[in-house]
């Protein structure tokens, strides 16, 4: 579900669809944290100021005031690349 969130919040922030990209942008960085939690992988430190700062920067875009351009897409990039982190953790436990 985080990976879903996170697609969708890349593709509303590239049809300038501020606010859209803001609600996939917080559910992608909800989801994530609750993967880590479900897979019982602890967050490395890094990963959760990626979540808090997806949370803090979605609120900027819900509430239509506050954010930056680079400040957005930094906040997409990096919980994609946090999510991709987890998978790849999650698929070596598997095996």
């Amino acid at each position: 579900m985080a990976n879903n969130y996170y697609l969708k919040a890349s593709e509303d922030w590239a049809k300038k669809e501020a606010k859209d990209s803001g609600r996939a942008l917080k559910a992608a960085a909800v989801y994530l944290e609750h993967a880590g939690n479900w897979s019982g992988h602890e967050m490395e430190t890094g990963a959760a100021e990626v979540i808090k700062g997806a949370h803090v920067v979605a609120g900027k875009l819900i509430k239509g005031a506050g954010w930056g351009a680079e400040e957005v897409s930094k906040g997409i990039k990096d919980i994609g690349h946090e999510i991709a982190k987890l998978g790849k953790v999650i698929e070596t436990k598997k095996k």
